[in-house]
């Protein structure tokens, strides 16, 4: 049984228990006695204060989140987690019989056009980078130059798609103020990631932003923003601390012997771990910079988006009163679920 459905079981089992307990009290007068035929009433005073504060949900936007998050759970296990892998496994089939040359010029191009898709995570691609070219190179690099030679172009794969994603995605958007409405960039949290991003060189929330954060959101807002290309990629460099491992992993795969499998699965859990402290370290120093610098977020604002975002609050106000749950009758209830 998964999980949602067990704690579904459970709730409803609460809710009937509540029930009983309460129709006891109120029947034979022992304990807390509470007056009314209305539902709450029916409770315990300990769950009625959960099923009130339920109640009062917007159940509209509920369910219009239900189904946005469903969605994306789908499109990410479905369409990116199993795509990308018969993909990535096609390429690396079709690799088998070609020169070493042309391996890395195929993985460099095959890299480049995953990593601008946006739902593509970096790891399978360094991983199969890993797999494929350690496998072809080694028989006249050997397998620790073969390792190398992938470990040090997934990392250029990676910062030149960290450009790419910079200069043709975000660059060519920067204009077009529906998409800066739409990337929030008067929100206290993306003028902070402004000012860090904005930093010169290497710094601790600048790279931990960089590092941390998904490279396609990261870098196309970084476009938006219209900051240097060459600070944030050069901000993007110690993600080689992250390549490494995940290429190892792949390369790992290729040797035979069980000892070798598990080295593999104990790079890609060390890849994983970075990638969580990272994630860790962004959340921390945005948080703190806004604390430190939030009066400041005023200089960054823009005039033009603050006027679509107002107008698009009023739409969005409007559309909530035609569809608000509790104003609702049965015929809307069923339109909106």
């Amino acid at each position: 049984v998964s999980t949602q459905s067990t704690w579904g079981v459970f709730f409803i089992v609460l809710l009937v228990l509540s029930f009983l307990n309460q129709s006891l009290r109120n029947c034979w007068r022992v304990g807390t006695v509470v007056p009314g035929h209305a539902p709450e009433h029916r409770l315990t005073s300990a769950l009625r204060v959960h099923y009130t504060a339920v109640r009062l949900w917007p159940w509209t936007g509920v369910l219009q989140k239900v189904v946005w998050i469903g969605t994306f759970i789908l499109l990410i296990n479905v369409g990116v987690g199993k795509g990308v892998t018969v993909l990535l496994s096609s390429v690396i089939k079709g690799l088998a019989s070609v020169t070493f040359p042309m391996v890395l010029v195929v993985y460099v191009l095959v890299g480049l056009v995953l990593f601008l898709l946006p739902p593509v995570p970096g790891v399978p691609i360094y991983v199969a980078g890993g797999l494929v070219i350690t496998s072809q190179g080694q028989a006249t690099l050997g397998f620790l130059g073969a390792l190398s030679v992938a470990m040090l172009l997934g990392w250029l794969v990676k910062l030149l798609a960290v450009a790419l994603q910079q200069t043709l995605l975000g660059g060519r958007l920067s204009s077009v103020s529906s998409v800066r409405s739409l990337a929030a960039i008067n929100s206290p949290v993306v003028c902070t990631i402004h000012r860090i991003l904005a930093q010169k060189g290497w710094t601790k929330a600048k790279v931990s932003v960089l590092f941390g954060v998904p490279d396609w959101p990261i870098c196309v807002l970084a476009g938006i923003l219209q900051l240097s290309v060459f600070q944030v990629v050069l901000g993007s460099a110690p993600v080689f601390l992250l390549v490494a491992p995940s290429v190892a992993s792949g390369a790992l795969l290729a040797r035979q012997g069980e000892q070798w499998t598990g080295a593999s699965s104990v790079a890609l859990a060390f890849s994983s771990f970075l990638q969580m402290l990272g994630m860790l370290a962004a959340f921390h120093y945005v948080e703190q910079d806004e604390a430190e610098h939030g009066p400041l977020t005023n200089a960054l604002r823009h005039l033009a988006v603050d006027a679509l975002e107002a107008e698009g609050r009023r739409a969005t106000a409007y559309r909530k009163s035609l569809t608000d749950w509790h104003s609702s009758h049965i015929p809307m209830y069923s339109a909106l679920i």
